[in-house]
């Protein structure tokens, strides 16, 4: 019989063959561990190729003292240009009118007193530090209401005329 017959019995094409691989189970397959990364070996460094210390810097050749710089005085003639400058003209005439007050109520209190004034007595006024008081008082020595006068402790300041 001819085996391309259809009469012929046919091989079971689903059996698989004696020399076909085997199929394999598709889990993954485990990495190797990698090996661990030995430390660098510290480098030892030959003294001559190290950095030498810098050079040690020279004294300053002493200088002649420089003459002080005059004190801060922000009434002076030319502090006043700066400050209306800083603080704006609106700012600047709220300072003045302020400051203004601030005399007048001082020359109130030296009419008042009947006596000389001193620098402790516009602290206590006020509520301004020993320096902002001598200002005020030389404010109004330079405008002409007030006349300075020297004792053995202090300034008085009297009233003019």
């Amino acid at each position: 019989m001819d085996s391309d017959s259809p009469d012929a019995p046919q091989a079971d094409v689903s059996a698989p063959a004696d020399d076909a691989p085997e199929t394999v189970d598709p889990a993954p397959a485990a990495e190797p561990d990698p090996a661990p990364i030995p430390d660098p070996e510290p480098v030892s460094v030959p003294s001559s190729t190290a950095p030498a210390p810098p050079d040690p810097i020279p004294p300053a050749a002493p200088q002649a003292p420089q003459p002080a710089a005059p004190p801060f005085d922000p009434h002076s003639a030319g502090e006043i240009g700066f400050l209306r400058t800083v603080l704006g003209p609106r700012a600047w005439a709220a300072h003045r009118a302020r400051r203004q007050a601030k005399l007048e109520r001082l020359m109130a209190m030296a009419h008042a007193k009947g006596r000389p004034i001193d620098r402790t007595d516009v602290r206590l006024l006020l509520d301004v530090s020993a320096p902002t008081a001598t200002r005020y008082l030389s404010a109004l020595v330079r405008q002409g209401r007030l006349v300075r006068r020297h004792t053995q402790d202090d300034n008085v300041y009297e009233v003019v005329g």
